[in-house]
């Protein structure tokens, strides 16, 4: 099996361009059928790139403690301070604050089981976005991500 050494998308047959990256496959392509797939792993994300970054892909565990535990106490402070007629225009500006983090933490959980961060779209869709964000809650909080590289890069640690 050949993955692109840019992507790590598993390249079919003898592709000479990567469909994920577009990446020249004739000086980069990596053959990685000899590798287990639990060695296969990105290097530990820090506080920051967990909650700025869109890159890489994020484990449960990495979400669960660098990313939601340290957006908790965030979102309860901006909670007491939304019901507060006074104080609302704050919450909003510390919502809008919140949203950049939020989506670094859902793209990175949902590229961990294969899935573009384009997915959250489904929740807009009249009607059927309540069962999509219910959906997308089940798959970043309880199940796990693909196991070794996929299309986003390795399996995180």
């Amino acid at each position: 099996m050949l993955n692109c050494k840019v992507c790590r998308g598993v390249l079919e047959g003898d592709e000479r361009y990567c469909p994920y990256c577009g990446t020249c496959q004739e000086e980069s392509a990596v053959d990685t059928s000899e590798v287990s797939p639990e060695k296969q792993t990105a290097k530990p994300l820090t506080v920051a790139e967990v909650l700025f970054s869109f890159e890489g892909r994020l484990s449960r565990r990495d979400y669960w403690l660098k990313g939601a535990v340290v957006m908790l106490p965030f979102a309860i402070i901006n909670n007491i301070l939304a019901l507060n007629q006074e104080t609302y225009p704050i919450a909003s500006i510390l919502g809008l604050l919140a949203l950049w983090p939020t989506l670094a933490l859902l793209i990175k959980r949902l590229r961990d089981h294969d899935r573009s961060g384009w997915f959250l779209c489904t929740m807009l869709i009249p009607f059927a976005g309540l069962f999509f964000a219910i959906w997308i809650i089940i798959l970043v909080w309880f199940i796990e991500g693909t196991d070794g590289p996929n299309r986003y890069g390795d399996k995180p640690v």
